[in-house]
């Protein structure tokens, strides 16, 4: 079955079903997107506002100004096997990820004959708000982490994203037990 459309007229879309991962991902990045809100201009003089969404696998390359969130994997806990004496259900992990990606990053420009390069005060700027809103979504999932009931957390990565095509941001790994 294709994906329903919500610009699809006169058909009804059907409920989901099997919301759990669902509902998972939304609860997180609902939690954790007024963290980085702080820190965003809604209205920036460069870039669009920022978007935030929960998707299925990274985003296309083509997507700027949004903080994604998305299931990576599902993997079984392993040191939840190790005791063979109960009859316990192994722990099962997602394994999600926020991409952070962000426009108006300073790169070479070229118009003609013409070249110019940023400056160090461009690139400490730049870099300045970027760490800042890194350390906003960073905060978020911890305080998420902190105030819900996360049986099993582990933050896996948290690195910046390679500037490119006038785009920079961050990439945050992280697994959660799932709800049985």
């Amino acid at each position: 079955m294709a994906f329903p459309l919500q610009t699809c007229e006169g058909v009804d879309v059907p409920e989901a079903c099997c919301t759990t991962l669902w509902d998972l991902a939304l609860g997180v990045l609902t939690f954790v997107t007024p963290y980085l809100e702080e820190c965003i201009d809604p209205d920036p003089c460069c870039g669009e506002p920022m978007r935030y969404f929960v998707s299925i696998g990274r985003p296309e390359t083509w997507q700027t100004d949004f903080l994604a969130l998305y299931l990576e994997n599902i993997r079984v806990d392993q040191l939840s096997t190790r005791n063979l004496n109960t009859l316990a259900a192994p722990i099962i992990m997602g394994q999600f990820r926020f991409l952070l990606t962000e426009s108006c990053y300073p790169g070479l420009v070229i118009r003609g004959e013409e070249t110019w390069t940023p400056t160090d005060k461009e690139f400490h700027l730049a870099a300045q708000h970027g760490y800042s809103h890194a350390q906003a979504l960073l905060r978020g999932l911890l305080a998420y982490h902190a105030t819900n009931d996360c049986k099993k957390f582990t933050l896996r990565d948290f690195q910046p994203t390679r500037p490119e095509a006038y785009t920079a941001g961050w990439s945050l790994g992280f697994d959660l037990e799932l709800p049985n």
